[in-house]
């Protein structure tokens, strides 16, 4: 209905979360646009209303991995999706479309990179865990309790950033404030 459409799209587009990579001066603010004309794209082959066929998805998709590498993970998902949906007797061939413009936009970039620096996928994408195990040995010196202190404090990093950026910890006070309140009225008693 045009109501929860309209009401879905201003939670949208007032995410704090949203506005925040918006301005953030990095590329996220690209991927997420490329990534909701994917996932546009992508409702619109479900609705088999397509715009533009298999091989715009497949350029938009590509670009989108362009924005940000960890996307990569949406096309495959499209692709086993786009399989099951009738089978793969009758999409192989919409699969290949997309596959095959996802893979000209990408594989210049990932030849390029390899000859320019010796791998195929960014190395910023594991600088954050090499700082981190640094520290660590720096600190405590090598071995295999250095090494699971490394996966824990990587984890709890991790967990920490996600906690932040979604409003868990926000969610998790309001619920500790409802079940303090609910303990102290006695509506919930602890034996």
């Amino acid at each position: 209905s045009p109501s929860v459409r309209i009401f879905g799209l201003t939670l949208w587009c007032l995410n704090p979360f949203l506005l925040y990579q918006t301005v953030n001066g990095l590329e996220t603010s690209l991927a997420l646009f490329l990534f909701s004309v994917f996932f546009l794209l992508a409702l619109r082959i479900e609705e088999e209303r397509p715009i533009g066929g298999y091989w715009l998805i497949g350029i938009v998709g590509g670009l989108m991995v362009l924005a940000r590498i960890d996307y990569a993970l949406y096309i495959v998902a499209l692709l086993i999706w786009l399989f099951m949906r009738r089978g793969a007797v009758n999409t192989w061939i919409s699969v290949a479309i997309t596959a095959l413009c996802t893979g000209a936009l990408i594989l210049p970039w990932l030849i390029w990179n390899y000859l320019t620096y010796g791998m195929m996928l960014t190395s910023a994408a594991s600088a954050g865990a090499l700082i981190n195990r640094a520290a660590v040995e720096y600190f405590n010196g090598t071995g295999i309790w250095t090494f699971f202190e490394t996966i824990i404090k990587q984890s709890q990093y991790h967990l920490g950033t996600i906690l932040e950026k979604t409003g868990m910890f926000a969610i998790g006070s309001a619920f500790a404030g409802i079940f303090a309140l609910l303990v102290l009225r006695g509506d919930i008693a602890l034996q």
